[in-house]
């Protein structure tokens, strides 16, 4: 108990039991498909984890400013429409290059080491190839240019920060297997979106969306929170 008190603090640990609270009746309320009470209680998932991040890692603005445009992110999504969804996962998209910045800044002051501008094309070439092959099979799903492009960003986005927490776990900080393991978890509630959005429903769709999102939600901030704390 010492331990997760000198890591976590006290209120980051309520913050923390809080969150499992809300986490466990936000699921409990999707699988009964209870939605009108579900909408209500997923306005509050993401607020103790917040508070947590602030607390915990104050010195770090990109992590917890991250997990605000997460949370908002949320809110929007409660909406089945289109321009919300379209919002939301801009949000979504601006949490993960927050995250993405916080772990590269990182990393380059553990290692010491400087990135040449090369570099950067080289991930922007990687980047326009991934959209010219997925473009085409992505609009005939959504049919609407802006919400391909996004959508589009936001999976291959996700996609980096999966294999930048893989690389910076092997080869710096072992604690942020945590985070991968979160974002492979948040690429499947991902995609169960995308699928009941564009594709079909089926029962409970929320259950799942929901139960893999707020595990990922919360593994992203253990494998954070240890990485610096530890």
């Amino acid at each position: 108990m010492d331990i997760l008190k000198s890591i976590f603090g006290i209120g980051g640990l309520i913050c923390i039991l809080l969150y499992l609270l809300i986490m466990i009746t936000e699921v409990i309320l999707a699988f009964f498909e209870k939605e009108k009470a579900r909408k209500i209680v997923k306005v509050f998932c993401m607020i103790p984890l917040i508070i947590a991040t602030i607390l915990i890692l104050k010195d770090h603005p990109l992590i917890y400013v991250g997990f605000i445009l997460g949370w908002l992110g949320d809110i929007c999504l409660i909406s089945r429409k289109k321009i919300p969804f379209f919002i939301g996962n801009i949000l979504f998209f601006g949490q993960h290059i927050l995250l993405i910045a916080e772990m590269l800044s990182r990393t380059v002051q553990y290692l010491n080491i400087e990135i040449h501008f090369s570099l950067y094309i080289v991930i922007a070439i990687i980047f326009l190839g991934l959209y010219f092959i997925f473009m085409k099979k992505t609009y005939k799903i959504i049919k609407n240019v802006a919400q391909t492009i996004v959508g589009l960003s936001y999976i291959i986005i996700v996609f980096t920060m999966v294999l930048a927490t893989m690389i910076i776990t092997c080869y710096s900080y072992e604690w942020m297997l945590i985070a991968f393991i979160g974002y492979v978890i948040f690429l499947a509630s991902d995609f169960t979106v995308a699928y009941t959005t564009f594709k079909n429903e089926f029962k409970r769709p929320h259950f799942y969306i929901m139960s893999t999102y707020l595990i990922a939600q919360l593994l992203i901030f253990l494998g954070f929170v240890l990485t610096y704390k530890v």
